[in-house]
C-alpha cells in the first residue's frame, strides 16, 4: 500500500470527503469533515499529531485492536509498542479499520 493510499484511507475513514490529487504544488486535498473547506489532509504517515488526533476516533475496542496490530509491527516488547513510529501507526490504524492492503 502507497503512503498516499494510506493516508487517503485514514482520511476517508476520519469523514474527509472528495480527496483528490491536486498536482505537486497542492498534493493531496479533501473537505474537512466538518465540510468548511477544502484542505491539505494530514499526513499520517509521517506525522505523530495527526495519529494520534486519528487514535482518538477510534473506539475502546478498535483501540485494543490498533495496539494489537502494533504488537505485531513492532514485533517486539511493550516499550517497543510505546515508541512506534508514525508509519507503524499508520499502518496499525489501516488494519484496524479494515482498510490495509498488502
Amino acid at each position: 500500500m502507497t503512503i498516499e493510499a494510506l493516508n487517503n484511507a485514514i482520511a476517508e475513514f476520519l469523514g474527509w470527503k472528495d480527496i483528490s490529487y491536486r498536482g505537486q504544488e497542492w498534493g493531496w486535498e479533501g473537505t474537512t469533515p466538518e465540510g468548511n473547506e477544502m484542505t491539505a489532509i494530514p499526513d499520517y504517515y509521517n506525522d505523530l499529531n495527526a495519529m494520534y488526533e486519528a487514535w482518538k476516533s477510534l473506539s475502546a475496542t478498535d483501540k485494543g485492536q490498533f495496539i494489537t496490530e502494533l504488537f505485531k509491527i513492532t514485533n517486539a516488547g511493550l516499550g517497543e509498542v510505546y515508541n512506534a513510529t508514525s508509519q507503524q501507526r499508520a499502518i496499525a490504524f489501516a488494519k484496524t479499520i479494515g482498510k490495509y492492503v498488502e
